[in-house]
């Protein structure tokens, strides 16, 4: 979100975001029972997603967009709670699939021109999870300790596929802390 911001102002584009603040079933995945909530919250995504679709396709008419998290990163993230951690069930994931191949043929988006992928080792990802100290991802990390270990693992490979396909830049944390360090942030933009 930091980078996302910091490039809508630096070039004065319109940034469309996942806003996760309003979506209900995100404090009960991290802080009750995720095997209970995940496909609830997934949906709840992919459903802001698509109320997004109608104005995001009419500001790309006239000017270029920042859109952070793309559909393909939240496709991504629901298969990775299906198949790595198995928190949704092989019929919901059957399901969000139906639901996003159908979302994605009413898609009159075009492809992103390019992806930045924000990337960090697991050991980095870790300890800023716990310096935010966010009391819902503090508790996720405590019951299920490699639960942020293979989001972040997952990611930095699916970021080496994606370039395959399409432009992407990757911008290593570890080494490049734009959020926390002001020499960093100078050179972001």
């Amino acid at each position: 979100s930091e980078l996302t911001n910091r490039l809508g102002k630096a070039f004065g584009m319109a940034v469309f975001r996942e806003d996760f603040a309003p979506n209900p079933y995100l404090p009960l995945f991290y802080g009750d029972d995720p095997t209970k909530h995940a496909f609830d919250s997934q949906m709840f995504f992919l459903t802001e997603e698509a109320k997004q679709m109608r104005p995001l396709s009419l500001k790309l008419q006239t000017d270029p967009i920042i859109h952070d998290q793309s559909l393909e990163g939240d496709r991504f993230f629901a298969s990775i709670l299906y198949r790595k951690m198995k928190f949704i069930s092989k019929e919901d994931h059957a399901t969000y699939e139906t639901c996003y191949r159908a979302l994605m043929r009413g898609n009159f988006l075009p492809k992103p021109d390019i992806f930045i992928a924000v990337t960090a080792s697991e050991q980095t990802v870790v300890a800023r999870i716990k310096e935010r100290k966010r009391e819902m991802e503090l508790a996720m990390h405590a019951r299920y300790p490699d639960y942020f270990p293979t989001i972040a693992r997952s990611f930095n490979t699916w970021f080496k596929f994606l370039r395959r396909h399409h432009p992407v830049i990757v911008i290593n944390t570890d080494d490049f802390d734009f959020v926390n360090s002001n020499r960093a942030r100078d050179k972001t933009c």
